[in-house]
């Protein structure tokens, strides 16, 4: 069939719950094919070949991997479908993805710690992050019946283990006598409420919602040579956005960074008409929303596309960029060539999707494009403080061209940190790494 949906999951994973609630709830009919991860089928192996895992949504004889990647595509997909699962606004819309960020990257891995910890002390120890978590995800739910408001949304299905694992967790848990961690948080709500990313920053007592501020006005908090940081610049010039830069001190950060971003008060941060955004990912998606009219999309139109785009966006980030930096950060030569074996896994895995094309987003610079972008200066600075060869030509032709074309792009090209100053600042780190014990 034409329409045909099949979904590859297991009975109990909550990644895959993810996508049976939201195929529910459009009202979607499709095929559920249980797997067996002990022995995985041919069927999951060849649709999810990178990870080997599930969920898998496969529609039209098509794959789509990561769950909150299959998320958007549903929701993009079908449209007319019931009430949207994403906000329409593209401000409201980096915010569910912000938070749906925050509970994959740092709520779930901390309340799972509190469940594989030995031994009670250890236990108690891993709670408090837990607890933290779970206040600044509190704070979300103010005045509203569900993170997405009188309906469930994006937030919600991402967050919806929490409301059938956590008593479950806490009943497995008991013999070591932790206490429970909803019982920590607020009983009035099914959800637990905190301080957070919200319209008021309780820890600092500022509010951005009534600012005098320009309409137009766009401040991009970074540093000087944060890779992260570059992905907002380069894209903020391709789409031909004039803004402000703000240099941080990160070891100074000033109340303004912490005010606009009080969860990691990290860079970046992009302010825009006085609402900040962060992360980096969620910031390109919100540039590429909300200048349209400016320049090539970054992102492809057609759902499957951009949710490919959004899969290798987020291999990059979960897999390619920490096997790279391991090699960088690991004491002495045998660890790193060890390192090393993961990081060029990884980069043929990314060589093999520049086939016929010039950029990852075809005929010209887009979104996995900015997001690889780091590779295409830093790995010979990294080659040159570690003195270890990382990247072969002749082994990655494609990814050669890439780097190439990619930084004698002039919205690149202009914007490349000083190698100079990139290498010292690499030689005090490596040798930090490398003196500072574990």
């Amino acid at each position: 069939m034409a329409d045909e949906v099949k979904l590859y999951r297991t009975w109990s994973s909550p990644y895959g719950l993810r996508i049976v609630w939201a195929m529910h709830i459009k009202g979607i009919e499709y095929e559920n094919v249980f797997e067996d991860l002990s022995q995985k089928s041919p069927q999951l192996l060849q649709y999810n070949p990178v990870h080997k895992k599930i969920p898998v949504l496969v529609h039209k004889g098509k794959p789509i991997c990561e769950s909150l990647v299959i998320l958007e595509y549903i929701d993009e997909t079908w449209k007319k479908e019931t009430t949207p699962l994403l906000p329409q606004d593209p401000y409201e819309k980096a915010m569910a993805r912000f938070w749906a960020k925050f509970v994959d990257d740092k709520l779930l891995p901390s309340v799972w710690s509190v469940f594989t910890e030995k031994g009670y002390e250890a236990k108690k120890e891993a709670l408090v992050p837990a607890v933290q978590n779970l206040e600044i995800i509190e704070e979300q739910l103010k005045e509203k019946k569900f993170f997405g408001g009188e309906s469930i949304g994006y937030v919600d299905l991402a967050l919806g283990w929490m409301a059938y694992l956590l008593d479950v967790f806490e009943e497995t848990i008991t013999q070591w006598g932790v206490y429970p961690v909803r019982t920590k948080c607020s009983p009035q709500s099914a959800y637990p409420k905190g301080r957070g990313y919200g319209r008021v920053c309780n820890s600092c007592g500022l509010s951005w919602g009534s600012q005098n501020v320009r309409e137009d006005e766009v401040k991009l908090y970074r540093t000087w040579s944060s890779r992260f940081s570059l992905r907002i610049v380069w894209a903020l010039h391709i789409k031909g956005i004039e803004y402000e830069a703000i240099f941080e001190d990160l070891s100074h950060k000033s109340p303004q960074l912490l005010q606009y971003n009080p969860v990691h008060k990290k860079v970046p941060v992009l302010v825009h008409q006085g609402k900040p955004i962060c992360e980096s990912l969620v910031i390109l998606e919100y540039i590429d929303e909300t200048w349209k009219k400016e320049t090539t999309p970054l992102l492809p139109q057609d759902p499957y596309e951009k949710a490919m785009a959004r899969f290798w966006a987020k291999f990059v980030d979960d897999k390619l960029l920490p096997s790279v930096t391991s090699v960088f950060t690991e004491k002495g030569y045998e660890a790193k060539k060890e390192a090393l074996v993961l990081a060029v896994q990884n980069l043929e895995i990314i060589e093999e999707q520049l086939k016929e094309k010039n950029f990852f987003g075809g005929e010209s610079i887009g979104y996995v494009d900015l997001v690889l972008g780091w590779m295409a200066y830093l790995l010979d600075v990294f080659e040159e403080v570690i003195d270890l060869k990382l990247f072969d030509a002749n082994k990655f032709p494609l990814l050669s061209g890439w780097m190439k074309n990619f930084c004698d792009a002039p919205a690149i090209k202009q914007h490349l940190p000083p190698r100079d100053k990139l290498v010292t600042k690499y030689q005090l780190l490596h040798e930090k790494y490398q003196t500072t014990s574990n």
